[in-house]
């Protein structure tokens, strides 16, 4: 039976600090996707060898590309943190010419589908920023609204309110420009329309 194998880029990343997420790593791997057309295929039995120990060089291989990681030696080397991770397959994304499985089509466009959702959230986010929320034995909760609360700079200060949004377990807390309440949003209980800040006693 062969061997199953990978697509690999020649052309080495250097990740200089612990393993990034799984979808961070995919955009890197999605960056090198349109820079990089110079690509080979390895066996897993031949990456489990890039371990430090058999081979000096670490390879670390991320939805099925594969990342040179002995500049991070700290980090990956045998009794370090992340050793476990090197020389693994993480997944079968690739057939053994270099095309793209049903996984990688699928994992793509649950990727696509997540940064429309990011960008949408990002303009929600503008529309409606997010309050800043401190918490204090004698107050509770306390929920305000500032210039730049949700790291959004404007000109307004704005008034919490709570948004609700299909397929959230509780509401979310947003300032206003102006007093609006309807389906979607509602004013909190016992706190002023006109209020920059609220103190959630049912929390």
């Amino acid at each position: 039976m062969s061997q199953p194998t990978l697509f690999v880029y020649v052309k080495c990343v250097l990740i200089a600090a612990a393993p990034v997420s799984v979808l961070v790593s995919s955009y890197l791997v999605e960056y090198y996707f349109t820079q990089n057309h110079n690509v080979r295929t390895i066996p897993q039995t031949k990456l489990s060898q890039f371990n430090g120990i058999q081979n000096k060089e670490l390879y670390l291989a991320v939805i099925g590309s594969i990342f040179n990681v002995t500049k991070s030696k700290s980090h990956y080397e045998k009794g370090r943190s992340y050793h476990f991770f090197v020389g693994k397959l993480e997944g079968r994304y690739y057939n053994k010419d270099g095309t793209e499985t049903q996984y990688m089509l699928k994992f793509k466009t649950r990727l696509k589908d997540c940064r429309i959702e990011k960008e949408k959230s990002k303009q929600q986010d503008i529309l409606y920023p997010p309050c800043n929320v401190g918490w204090s034995e004698t107050e509770g909760t306390r929920v305000w609204c500032s210039k730049l609360s949700g790291g959004v700079s404007r000109e307004w200060v704005g008034y919490p309110r709570q948004l609700y949004t299909p397929g959230s377990s509780k509401p979310k807390c947003i300032c206003v420009k102006e007093d609006q309440n309807t389906n979607m949003i509602k004013q909190y209980n016992k706190c002023q329309a006109d209020s920059h800040q609220c103190i959630l006693l049912d929390v």
